[in-house]
């Protein structure tokens, strides 16, 4: 086969298209081969230079897993067959295509590779999407009365684009219609910095796609036309569960200076759930009005319980529908006497000798590990903030 440039720039830039078929309300947008996976391996200048396919004899993929959630592209695990042939190297580009479609349903890269001279059988790989590159580019800047998604591509072109293998594609970051007055990015990640302007356009997501693309756009609150699933005809197991233990529902906002500058609270969540107070800091709004804005996002976002729910014994049918943590899922019971509607959160598919599956984890957008080591680090981060605002002060 030969070798096909996908772009000069790191690990490529350019992207498939296909034609888009609607079967029903269900869109279909590829040629569908039950049971077809591939594992395509690129250099660093985006060419394809290995591809290990389903229908190939002796394909030395033993299982692959990733995961999809509502930032993109996740974890991923790979298991090959120790003499399977080809060079892995860290950091390397490897996207997935199931059931025949030509684009990618992930895209990602090695951290994780076995070490030569292993007497293991099989050869482990693991990583991550391009999203978690994020977390290694630090920036440094302040923006004045720029609308928030105009911040947003300026640290995409300035700061993430240049220095991992996520892309800018201006059409995938919108508008918030919300301007900053003044904010200050001091010495964050790039990951954090996109947290925090995500909370200020409130209802805002982020992350990097299959595509590599960064993303920014509001969540989508429709039902997803490919999630709409009966118990028993479509998935065999549906298990709902609600927590309150997350639950804010009256914010104290300190700025920069320490002092609070705005508080807020849900009267209807105190009434359900007793009062349930937490001081935030945020020392990026240099200005009161954005703290405002960003205290009011915390807590329309904390204010209710956390539904949660787990999909398994999916049909295969279902699995050619492409799903995508994106929209809500309807699901109605076995007698079709009700519905519940949760929010799509992760997407893990699974390749093995048994074939493809698929399972779904559904709920309101919540924080994971990375998101909670994101929150000390900006505690350190405001810690020190405030510390040399103090002394400044006293000086």
């Amino acid at each position: 086969m030969t070798n096909m440039i996908f772009g000069r720039k790191r690990f490529g830039r350019y992207r498939f298209t296909s034609p888009v078929k609607h079967i029903g309300a269900v869109v279909i947008d590829y040629p569908y081969i039950d049971g077809h996976f591939a594992v395509d391996f690129y250099s660093s200048e985006g060419t394809r230079t290995a591809s290990l396919i389903s229908d190939k004899r002796d394909s030395p993929v033993i299982s692959a897993e990733f995961e999809l959630n509502q930032n993109g592209c996740a974890q991923f695990k790979l298991v090959l067959a120790k003499k399977h042939g080809i060079t892995v190297a860290y950091n390397q580009r490897i996207d997935i295509r199931l059931f025949g479609d030509l684009q990618p349903w992930y895209s990602g890269y090695i951290q994780v590779r076995p070490v030569e001279g292993t007497t293991a059988e099989t050869l482990e790989y693991s990583g991550y999407g391009f999203f978690q590159q994020c977390s290694g580019v630090i920036v440094n800047a302040t923006y004045s009365n720029t609308e928030i998604s105009q911040i947003v591509k300026s640290i995409v072109r300035t700061y993430i684009e240049p220095n991992t293998g996520a892309l800018y594609a201006s059409d995938k970051i919108y508008s918030t219609g919300y301007t900053a007055t003044g904010l200050k990015f001091d010495h964050v990640t790039a990951k954090e910095a996109l947290s925090q302007l995500a909370e200020f356009a409130a209802n805002f997501i982020y992350g990097v796609d299959e595509t590599r693309d960064v993303f920014f756009k509001q969540l989508i609150t429709e039902i997803n036309e490919n999630s709409r699933f009966w118990v028993g005809h479509h998935i065999e197991k549906f298990i709902p569960e609600e927590d309150i233990e997350t639950v804010v529902n009256y914010v104290y906002v300190q700025n920069g200076d320490s002092n609070v500058v705005y508080e807020t609270g849900d009267a209807a969540s105190i009434a359900a759930y007793g009062l349930r107070g937490a001081v935030l800091t945020i020392p990026s709004a240099v200005e009161n009005v954005d703290a405002v804005q960003w205290g009011n996002s915390q807590l329309a976002s904390l204010k209710d319980p956390k539904r949660t729910a787990k999909v398994d014994g999916i049909k295969p049918d279902i699995l050619r529908r492409k799903i995508k943590p994106e929209g809500m899922a309807r699901i109605t019971t076995y007698d079709g006497s009700s519905y519940y509607d949760y929010p799509i959160q992760k997407v893990k598919y699974k390749i093995s000798s048994s074939g493809i599956t698929m399972t779904m984890e559904l709920g309101e957008y919540t924080k994971g590990l990375d998101q909670f080591i994101l929150k000390l680090t900006r505690d350190v981060k405001n810690a020190e903030l405030l510390q040399r605002m103090s002394s400044a002060g006293s000086s």
